[in-house]
């Protein structure tokens, strides 16, 4: 759960960084005023600074906006180019909140059916046992998890040079890092413990609770690294002259344009 909402807290925050900068050009000049992009858009400060990001987007021309990693980069030669459009930011947001609210859910179920469901050596008079439901939300999250990096590297891609100023790769590697660590360390941890290298006899944990464990407790251990690479790529000289009235583009504003856009 703690991954889900990091990722689409760093998606906010490129949402939130967008707006910024196209609203500072603009100030300077260097940017487009509040006009029609094929899509209707209430006339206001929330439905400018949409306009404006959307413009600043588009101005880069053509792309292959999802043709990145974990999945649809390998369909790259299969896809066309296009100018990004107001839905393609929809879908980027929504692939990243399904992933905020699918993590607890599936947690939920899987804690509901090791307590309430037959476990492992017990007869299943009817429906799953709590080992088919735990697989089938460990496979549910993991689809979910796909889902919510292909629309966070889709937006990172598509944002990269407007955002250039804003150093937004060092931010990505910052709160990526150690996620990417924990997931490499899991699989070394369960490695180790299935061949007898960590733990003894004497140990009370065994398996899957003593690799879950040790991954926890090198987890604790890279949060230090984790707490210096974000002070380096978060300073806070980025937080002086931030606006108020400067929105991200948060799910309200999403709904807000996709009515417009559909009348």
């Amino acid at each position: 759960a703690c991954e889900a909402f990091v990722l689409a807290g760093f998606g906010r925050l490129l949402f939130v960084l967008l707006v910024r900068q196209t609203s500072a050009d603009f100030e300077k000049g260097k940017g487009e005023s509040c006009m029609p992009l094929n899509v209707k858009v209430e006339e206001s400060p929330e439905g400018c600074a949409v306009e404006r990001v959307t413009g600043a987007l588009r101005k880069q021309g053509p792309a292959k906006v999802f043709a990145t990693p974990p999945v649809l980069c390998c369909c790259s030669p299969c896809m066309a180019e296009h100018q990004l459009e107001i839905h393609h930011l929809q879908r980027m947001n929504q692939c990243l909140q399904q992933f905020v609210i699918a993590m607890p859910s599936l947690t939920i179920i899987k804690l509901w059916a090791l307590l309430a469901l037959p476990s492992q050596g017990e007869p299943v008079t009817y429906g799953f046992g709590a080992e088919e439901v735990g697989h089938m939300t460990d496979v549910a999250s993991k689809v979910s998890s796909l889902v919510a990096l292909q629309g966070l590297f889709a937006l990172y891609k598509a944002s990269h040079d407007v955002l250039h100023e804003w150093s937004t790769t060092p931010k990505f590697v910052a709160l990526k890092f150690v996620i990417f660590l924990d997931m490499v360390q899991v699989v070394i941890t369960n490695a180790l413990v299935s061949r007898g290298i960590l733990g003894n006899p004497e140990c009370q944990l065994h398996g899957e609770n003593l690799a879950e464990f040790w991954s926890q407790y090198l987890l604790v251990l890279e949060a230090v690294l984790m707490a210096m690479l974000i002070s380096t790529a978060f300073p806070s000289r980025e937080l002086q002259g931030s606006s108020a009235s400067h929105r991200a583009f948060d799910a309200v504003d999403f709904a807000h344009m996709h009515a417009a856009n559909c009348k």
